[in-house]
């Protein structure tokens, strides 16, 4: 068995027998692993030095067994806790939600930085700002993109022509429509301009030009769900906490950034 250090973000935790825990990782070397915690539930003979709480940060040394998908965790030491995500109802679902997310979106043992990367900081976004369904929604869709899923805003993927009026939008086949396109997909559905632009905006910016963007509560309203089929349609199922999330949304109206956003990104600037 080959002993690997790594730090890594908990995706999943199960309990294991009377005292174990069963814990999916994610890590930018080692990809997804799952790593059995003997003893971690124990109050008596502490073992680890983090309870590898879901969503939290720790560095991991591990046995990786060759064959089989569970390998033998021999320390777990807490990095980032994100406590003020737990502190809140709607960042601890939506932070559960990402976190499915990054479960759907990659193998076992199969690195890819990026994703990581962008998880990570999707999560530390949560737990620094106030809106979490505005950075909920920037995550997934930078991570759909880095799973190539790219849907094209600005043109019609049908014709060609830049949707004018009454543009639609049609998960299925990736893309915005013009109006007559439009008409010719079932699953179509109207979208505003904003919509439109704040998509291009996402899949084009880069670091802290990604963060400064603030959506009006209208064209939120309208992300929320797209960037919810987008990744269904992509991975054929929907994540374990979307039921809870849209509870969640439904009961405490986080629908809650009605202002403009920061900087110039066409026509965005959509009235809420």
């Amino acid at each position: 068995m080959a002993i690997r250090k790594v730090d890594a973000l908990v995706l999943r935790r199960l309990k294991f027998r009377e005292t174990s825990l069963l814990v999916t990782f994610f890590s930018a070397d080692s990809g997804k692993f799952t790593g059995l915690l003997k003893g971690a539930r124990d109050p008596r003979r502490p073992r680890y030095g983090s309870p590898a709480e879901l969503f939290s940060m720790n560095h991991v040394v591990y046995y990786e067994k060759r064959h089989g998908e569970i390998h033998t965790v021999a320390q777990c030491d807490l990095i980032e806790s994100f406590r003020s995500i737990r502190a809140d109802l709607v960042k601890t679902t939506c932070a559960s939600y990402l976190v499915d997310v990054l479960g759907l979106l990659t193998e076992s043992r199969d690195p890819n930085p990026p994703l990581f990367e962008m998880g990570v900081e999707g999560i530390r976004r949560l737990a620094a700002e106030h809106d979490a369904d505005r950075v909920l929604v920037i995550t997934v869709l930078r991570l759909l993109a880095l799973s190539g899923v790219s849907p094209s805003p600005a043109l019609c993927v049908m014709c060609g022509a830049t949707p004018a009026g009454a543009a639609r939008f049609s998960v299925r086949v990736g893309g915005a429509l013009c109006a007559a396109c439009g008409t010719r997909q079932s699953d179509a559905v109207a979208v505003s301009a904003g919509a439109l632009a704040s998509l291009a905006h996402v899949s084009e910016a880069e670091g802290e030009q990604l963060w400064r963007l603030r959506f009006p509560a209208a064209v939120l309203r309208e992300l929320l769900p797209l960037t919810k089929a987008l990744l269904s349609h992509h991975v054929g199922q929907e994540p374990r906490s979307q039921q809870i999330l849209e509870q969640i949304v439904r009961e405490t109206c986080t629908f809650r950034n009605s202002s403009l956003p920061s900087m110039p990104i066409g026509q965005i600037a959509v009235a809420s």
